[in-house]
C-alpha cells in the first residue's frame, strides 16, 4: 500500500475534518427541526389541515417525540402507537433503504391521523427533481403502513402522507417558495358526482431564499434559523420574542452549536484549504491549498460557477488559469 506523504495526509485531514464538521451541522439542523415548536409552525403555514388551528394546539397534535434520523427498527416492528419508535429508516425487498431525516404523525384528537416526514435538503439540484425523490418517500411510507395501519382487506383504514422538503440554496426561480404537489381526480368523460377517499399524499417544497421574505411568517423563521448570518444569542432572542416560540434547553443548545459549526461554507472551505499558503507565499503550497479548497466546496455541492468566482477573486486567477486545478 502507499505511503501517503505530509502534504497529503495533512490535506486528508482537512478534507475529514470538513466532512465531520458537516455532518455534526446536519444533526443539529435536524434536532432542531425535530423541535415540536418549530413543526408546529411549519404544518400552520404550509399543511391544510392545520391552517384553522392555533400553535399550541397543532403541538398537542403531534405525537410523542418526532424521531430523527438514526433510529432503526425493521419494517414490520415500525408500529405507530409510539412515535418515539417510529423507524427513520425503511428497508424493504428488492426495494433498497430509505433514511427519513425527521418521521413524526399527528393525531387530531383521535380523529384524523397523519403521517409526516420532513426533510432539510442543501442541494437543490443533486441530478433529478426533488418532487420525484419527494414522490417516492411518500410512496415507501404509504406501504411501511400495510399491517400497521391498515390490511389488505381494508385500504379505507390507509392514513395520508406528507413528505416535506426544507430547501436551502435554491436557484433563482425557486426563491422564497412554498409549493404542494398532490393527487386531486380529474374527470376524462361525464362528471362523477361524488368522489371517494382519494386524498393519501402530497409534497411540499419550502425553498428558502437568499433574503429572507418578511411577507411570510415561515420562510422568514426558516431563513433565521438555517440560512441567516446572525449570531445564536440573535437567532434565539428572535425566535423568542418575535416569534414568541418557546425554545427549550436542548433546542437552543443545538442552535448555538449549529452556529459554531455553521459559518459560510465558503469562508470555511477557505480557512481550511487557504490560510496557511497565502501567509507563506510558497508556490508549492499556494498550489496544494487551492485544490484543496475547490475540493471543500465540492463536498459541500458547491455550485460550479460560485467556486470559480470565489477562487478566482481570491487567487487572482484567470478562468483559463482555474481550470489548471478543476
Amino acid at each position: 500500500m502507499k505511503k501517503l506523504n505530509n502534504n497529503q495526509t495533512t490535506n486528508l485531514g482537512r478534507i475529514l475534518t470538513t466532512a465531520e464538521g458537516v455532518e455534526k451541522y446536519d444533526a443539529c439542523a435536524k434536532r432542531i427541526l425535530s423541535d415540536k415548536n418549530i413543526l408546529s409552525f411549519i404544518l400552520k403555514y404550509s399543511v391544510s389541515e392545520f391552517e384553522k388551528y392555533n400553535m399550541e394546539d397543532i403541538k398537542d397534535f403531534i405525537e410523542s417525540s418526532p424521531e430523527v434520523t438514526g433510529t432503526y427498527l425493521s419494517t414490520a416492528m415500525s408500529k405507530f402507537d409510539s412515535i418515539t419508535g417510529m423507524s427513520t429508516e425503511s428497508c424493504l425487498p428488492y426495494e433498497g433503504n430509505v433514511s427519513f431525516d425527521v418521521r413524526f404523525f399527528t393525531q387530531e384528537n383521535n380523529y384524523r391521523k397523519i403521517l409526516f416526514d420532513t426533510e432539510l435538503q442543501n442541494n437543490f439540484s443533486p441530478g433529478y427533481d426533488l418532487t420525484s425523490r419527494g414522490v417516492f418517500y411518500c410512496a415507501r411510507m404509504l406501504s411501511m403502513e400495510l399491517d400497521t395501519e391498515f390490511s389488505s382487506s381494508d385500504y379505507n383504514n390507509m392514513k395520508k402522507v406528507y413528505s416535506i422538503w426544507i430547501c436551502t440554496d435554491v436557484p433563482a426561480y425557486a426563491d422564497n417558495t412554498i409549493t404542494e404537489y398532490k393527487m386531486s381526480p380529474e374527470d376524462i368523460y361525464g362528471n362523477m358526482t361524488i368522489h371517494k377517499k382519494y386524498d393519501y399524499l402530497s409534497v411540499i417544497l419550502i425553498c428558502i431564499g437568499k433574503k429572507p421574505d418578511k411577507n411570510n411568517k415561515l420562510l422568514s423563521l426558516l431563513h433565521l434559523i438555517f440560512s441567516s448570518d446572525e449570531s445564536s444569542e440573535k437567532k434565539l432572542f428572535i425566535l423568542e420574542n418575535e416569534y414568541n416560540l418557546t425554545i427549550y434547553k436542548q433546542t437552543r443548545k443545538e442552535i448555538e452549536n449549529m452556529g459554531s459549526l455553521g459559518m459560510g461554507v465558503w469562508q470555511k472551505a477557505m480557512t481550511e484549504g487557504h490560510a496557511k499558503g497565502r501567509a507563506e507565499g510558497r508556490a508549492e503550497e499556494r498550489t496544494q491549498n487551492i485544490k484543496t479548497t475547490i475540493s471543500s466546496m465540492k463536498f459541500h455541492n458547491m455550485k460550479e460557477d460560485d467556486i470559480c468566482a470565489i477562487i478566482c477573486t481570491t487567487y487572482n486567477l484567470t478562468k483559463d488559469e482555474l481550470r489548471a486545478y478543476m
